[in-house]
């Protein structure tokens, strides 16, 4: 069997925090033996990140709140390999979501993210896979100052990469399946 591979996907252009957080999920996922594949949406051309999403075996989602963040930068590949009949190929993904910021938009980016990859048929990891953060944004004088001083959350950032990780694992074991498929058997 190939090796299990996850894209993590930087749902920022320019925010310091998200690229830290991918770098702990990379560190923690690549000592377990997955391969990495790192999206940027602002970098990559849009044939790459059409074969990195199809390449998965899993996707983890980091982002700063805001729908016109996530519109920009995540949503378009989703539209576009869903128009274009790949949803069937990700009902055996797993997916796990991070999203970071202000109080108010944290809760509705995360909800916009898991309501269009279960959309897509893909498997959320569990309920460790889907966390929103509030950062000290403006408690630290830089933002590296303000993700370093939280060892809580960088160890919850661990926890939806783990959670990915057990995930697919499953999947690809054929321990766990798609709930459509668990719905269909019970």
């Amino acid at each position: 069997m190939e090796r299990t591979r996850v894209l993590l996907i930087n749902g920022s252009q320019q925010d310091e925090r998200t690229g830290r957080m991918i770098a702990l999920a990379q560190e923690l996922l690549e000592a377990d033996g997955l391969e990495i594949d790192i999206l940027d949406p602002a970098v990559h051309l849009s044939a790459d990140v059409y074969e990195k999403w199809l390449f998965a075996h899993a996707v983890m989602i980091i982002a700063p709140a805001g729908a016109s963040v996530v519109a920009l930068h995540v949503k378009p590949p989703i539209d576009r390999l869903t128009a274009a009949g790949y949803t069937a190929h990700f009902a055996e993904r797993a997916y796990g979501v991070v999203v970071h910021g202000k109080d108010g938009a944290i809760d509705g980016t995360r909800h916009l993210l898991t309501l269009w990859l279960d959309g897509m048929g893909m498997v959320d990891s569990d309920s460790f896979a889907a966390l929103d953060r509030h950062l000290g944004y403006h408690e630290a004088d830089t933002c590296e100052q303000a993700f370093d001083g939280e060892a809580d959350c960088q160890e919850e950032v661990r926890n939806v990469a783990r959670a990915v990780r057990n995930a697919v694992t499953e999947l690809r074991a054929g321990r766990l399946s798609p709930p459509e498929r668990r719905a269909r058997a019970a």
